[in-house]
């Protein structure tokens, strides 16, 4: 009788090992399976900004090339020489956001505020010899997908580029706010410039900055959304 019990004990305990074991490779399976598809959606979104950042460049390049192309017949070499050095300011100011973007490792969830200082940053070195004065204020807290952070930060960094030289060029002070939250479906983003008087000159929402994107800097290619 001890021995049928102590049988029916060990095949007991060698079940429960099995099960257990069961228990532990289905949990194991679904680990794996997990951190594959988190491994696929980040290559995705890799893949999203590399091809954005050539697109970006190759706009760009193609500008400065047909510039050059056009230097023979353009009287005015000084102008095309402030052309080219813009059309390189701003590749600068684009290769910071990707830069930036890239060293991240969740790219669902980039915190936009640490991007666009960095931009901030990196434009007002290129008119640091400038005697402008400039005053930024910055209403950030927003949280974007890479897709979404891509278009935000490029329409900040063209707006801004352009605010500068102007404000630079023609000796004025310069006063900005950028706000950028995330909403309940997607987020919203404006800019407002002031003038002397504390007064908006404009405030621009994002539909606004995505056409100037188009006209500005994209040409026949686009940038790339999910």
């Amino acid at each position: 009788m001890s021995y049928i019990l102590n049988f029916i004990r060990k095949q007991q305990c060698d079940l429960n090992l099995l099960i257990s074991s069961h228990e532990r490779k289905f949990l194991l399976d679904n680990m794996l399976k997990s951190k594959k598809e988190e491994l696929d959606a980040l290559n995705k979104s890799k893949e999203l900004l590399t091809h954005n950042i050539h697109t970006i460049i190759d706009n760009n390049l193609s500008k400065i090339v047909n510039s050059i192309q056009t230097q023979e017949s353009c009287e005015n070499l000084s102008q095309l020489s402030t052309q080219l050095a813009t059309t390189e300011q701003r590749m600068q100011a684009t290769s910071i956001c990707y830069t930036h973007m890239l060293s991240k490792k969740d790219l669902a969830n980039i915190e936009m505020q640490s991007v666009i200082e960095d931009i901030i940053a990196h434009i007002e070195t290129l008119y640091s010899q400038e005697e402008c004065r400039t005053d930024i204020h910055k209403d950030i807290d927003a949280t974007l997908a890479i897709n979404d952070a891509v278009m935000a930060s490029t329409a900040i960094s063209e707006f801004l580029m352009d605010s500068f030289k102007n404000a630079c060029e023609h000796n004025i002070p310069l006063r900005v706010s950028i706000s950028l939250h995330n909403s309940k479906t997607s987020y919203k983003l404006k800019i407002k410039e002031f003038s002397k008087e504390e007064q908006a000159l404009a405030t621009t929402p994002l539909q606004k900055l995505k056409e100037k994107l188009q006209q500005l800097r994209l040409g026949g290619k686009k940038l790339v959304q999910q």
